[in-house]
């Protein structure tokens, strides 16, 4: 009989300890639902998508930037060109060219490097360094964040409460 007992004890404890278990995997598995279902909300927050927004159009602009610079460095070995055409009938004119001409390289050896920069690894790392600040920071504190304004015009506290006082009089209770 004590037997029997502890076996049913020992087969109940082990019971016991399975029901235990599947409840708490239960509540790991609605824990887990619970989670995805949060972060699936933060991810569809107005907040996070205006960041990833902001963030793309700084990604843009830089780009354009760096664009905008080799385009402005064509256009100007464009116009020397031109300038050394007209100016190459002369004697001035042809020193003029030889110098432009070595100006023209150099923009151009200035325009390959910055191109280069723009693919290189580190401009790489820093995209997506700023790409990763982004998602740690979160929209929140960027969006609620003002940054000082001083008034148009300056006015002191004297001149400040003598406009209230005159503007309207003041009469005494009954």
């Amino acid at each position: 009989m004590t037997n029997n007992r502890q076996n049913k004890g020992f087969l109940g404890q082990i019971f016991d300890n399975l029901k235990e278990e599947l409840d708490k995997s239960k509540e790991m598995k609605e824990n887990l639902r619970k989670f995805r279902e949060e972060a699936q909300k933060l991810e569809d927050s107005e907040a996070l998508k205006q960041a990833r927004k902001k963030f793309q159009n700084i990604e843009a602009e830089t780009s354009k930037g760096s664009q905008q610079i080799i385009e402005q460095i064509d256009s100007i070995k464009q116009k020397i060109s031109k300038g050394l055409e007209e100016a190459s009938k002369t004697e001035i004119g042809k020193k003029g060219k030889e110098a432009a001409e070595e100006l023209s390289k150099q923009a151009k050896k200035a325009a390959e490097q910055i191109e280069h920069i723009s693919k290189s690894d580190a401009f790489q790392a820093v995209s997506k360094t700023v790409q990763t600040v982004k998602e740690e920071i979160g929209e929140t504190p960027l969006s609620t964040a003002r940054f000082y304004r001083p008034p148009e015009k300056l006015r002191k506290r004297k001149e400040y409460s003598d406009q209230f006082v005159s503007s309207r009089p003041i009469q005494p209770n009954e």
